[in-house]
């Protein structure tokens, strides 16, 4: 990954799994050296008049599918999670 930015915000429309989120994330997020990124992930609303919301909107009903976003398959979010 090129640019991991300081601090990652997500939605809190995912209650009760924030651990698990930020977990997976952390695994997901190395620099370029291959250490752990050590930033900050928060979780709060975003709202549906975000940018951030637009845009996963978009992606979601398969209107928009950014260059800069890599797909995840379902495999490998289980084998992060069961690690």
């Amino acid at each position: 990954m090129d640019a991991i930015p300081d601090t990652i915000v997500i939605d809190e429309e995912y209650t009760g799994k924030d651990h698990i989120i930020e977990e997976s994330l952390r695994k997901l997020l190395v620099d370029k050296s291959r250490k752990r990124w050590q930033g900050q992930i928060r979780f709060r609303q975003v709202g549906k008049l975000s940018p951030a919301h637009k845009l996963a909107w978009k992606v979601h009903r398969a209107k928009k599918r950014p260059l800069d976003i890599k797909k995840i398959l379902e495999d490998d979010v289980l084998k992060l999670l069961l690690i």
